[in-house]
């Protein structure tokens, strides 16, 4: 099921401090049970294959999460790639959720 997650945040952008965050799941895929007690570095492969179906995006989002959490940045040649893949994933998952998903 897609669309499961709403998202709303307050951002001072020329601060770049966050004032407000809110976030909504109508569905529960236990994310946060299974990495209880894991190291952080698990998060990226586990959370990529809860969904199934788009886990380039869990599986990146995780990583920027671990970057900011520890306060690292890959080096540019690392941001390029993990935009090129970022990039090939969204051409696999939108044709996707509107051809097959959304037809269920």
């Amino acid at each position: 099921m897609g669309g499961s997650l709403a998202f709303h945040a307050v951002v001072d952008l020329k601060a770049g401090k966050v004032h407000e965050a809110n976030s909504v799941a109508s569905l529960f895929r236990g994310y946060e049970v299974i990495l209880k007690g894991r190291d952080p570095r698990d998060a990226m492969f586990i959370s990529s294959r809860v969904c199934g179906v788009c886990g380039g995006v869990h599986s990146v989002t995780s990583s920027l999460a671990i970057e900011m959490a520890f306060g690292i940045a890959p080096p540019p040649m690392g941001l390029a790639l993990r935009n090129i893949q970022l990039a090939l994933d969204f051409m696999l998952d939108n044709p996707l959720h509107l051809y097959i998903l959304a037809r269920a």
